[in-house]
């Protein structure tokens, strides 16, 4: 990890990001493998209530929505870059054609959505 490149800043940001975080917060990691490939779903559940680290914001309708807040987004992004060091994506969509290492995506459990 070179500075030049700025990798080791973006590697700090997500330790601090899930060193930081509540301890009781729990990550799962799961596999799946099926005829066209395979996939990992990480699920990040048991945060400290419900709806933490959730805001309120306005779409473009006008209409109220939750989205995640600046430390469960922080978390979920330290997460996502650790789900997508060991992946590739040597995909065309110009002629059909798929070549990734596994498919998934870091989520949190739906019930502990607001």
């Amino acid at each position: 990890m070179g500075t030049a490149t700025g990798s080791e800043v973006a590697l700090t940001d997500s330790l601090t990001a899930l060193a930081t975080m509540p301890k009781q917060i729990k990550v799962s990691v799961r596999t799946d493998y099926f005829s066209g490939g395979s996939a990992i779903s990480v699920n990040v559940y048991n945060l400290p209530e419900k709806g933490w680290g959730y805001v309120q914001e306005t779409d473009m309708w006008g209409e109220p929505r939750w989205v995640p807040g600046r430390e469960l987004s922080a978390i979920l992004a330290a997460l996502e870059e650790i789900h997508g060091a060991y992946n590739f994506d040597g995909s065309d969509s110009m002629v059909d054609y798929s070549h990734v290492n596994y498919y998934g995506q870091v989520d949190v459990d739906w019930r502990e959505r607001p």
